[in-house]
């Protein structure tokens, strides 16, 4: 499940491997969470992180779940290497090149101003309310600010060990990052077609999936379901239970008729 950053997986995971019987991997991108701070972030470079972490595994037949980034992560991997993806779920983008909408950058230069100029001492006990106080002072919708916040730590961590909180993430050297997320491999996957079944899962309140999207999702994933959900781009987080539900009825009903 590459899916950006582990952490906002780790619940819904849980809960998944349950329904459905089976180990799940949460798995944070590079330059996300825990995972290392390293360049470049194109896709086929995260795909590639994927592979050789599935690899190291043994996992030879996997399905795979992203959301945002993840989800062209998860695209990706299945274009490369379709005998190893079973099937996959897309959650709210597509394989399309786009800039990203500006809040994105907003976000990030929240971020870095925090990260910049906000020093909050790791034994201060108030140091969650803190930052979240600053960044309610520029971001408005409380899933949002959970997944930013998710990034941050009184810690120590691998590249600071002052007496600070600190992002995990190297936000001062995310704006090609960013640049990068709205791409896609498009000339690199000419004429291939990944056949096997694909679900993708659309934020009604986001501009991630378009109707101008859905021809190349269609070019690149015949096999494809794609359904809406009402809510914004972080769907995960605002429709936990839907999803778990849709999302287990999706890998079963494939189970089923690989049986039949």
């Amino acid at each position: 499940m590459p899916a950006d950053d582990a952490v906002n997986f780790k619940s819904v995971g849980k809960k998944l491997a349950e329904s459905l019987g089976t180990s799940v991997y949460s798995v944070d991108l590079r330059n996300h969470s825990k995972s290392p701070h390293a360049f470049p972030s194109d896709y086929l470079t995260l795909s590639n992180d994927i592979y050789h972490f599935l690899l190291k595994r043994d996992l030879q037949h996997v399905n795979v779940i992203g959301h945002s980034m993840g989800a062209k992560v998860a695209m990706t991997l299945a274009l490369e290497h379709p005998d190893m993806v079973l099937s996959f779920i897309a959650v709210d983008n597509a394989p399309v090149r786009a800039r990203l909408d500006s809040s994105f950058f907003h976000h990030l230069k929240v971020m870095q101003n925090i990260e910049n100029n906000l020093k909050i001492l790791k034994n201060d006990p108030n140091w969650f309310n803190k930052v979240m106080n600053e960044i309610s002072k520029e971001e408005e919708n409380h899933s949002l600010k959970l997944f930013l916040l998710s990034n941050y730590t009184n810690q120590a961590t691998e590249y600071f060990n002052d007496e600070y909180c600190h992002f995990r993430i190297p936000v001062n050297d995310l704006d090609q990052t960013l640049i990068d997320a709205g791409d896609f491999p498009i000339d690199h996957f000419k004429n291939v077609k990944y056949n096997n079944p694909a679900l993708f899962l659309k934020a009604k309140d986001s501009d991630f999936i378009t109707s101008d999207s859905i021809d190349s999702i269609d070019q690149f994933f015949p096999n494809n379901d794609l359904i809406t959900f009402d809510t914004s781009h972080w769907l995960i987080t605002e429709a936990p239970a839907l999803f778990l539900k849709t999302s287990t009825k999706f890998f079963n009903d494939l189970t089923l008729n690989n049986l039949n």
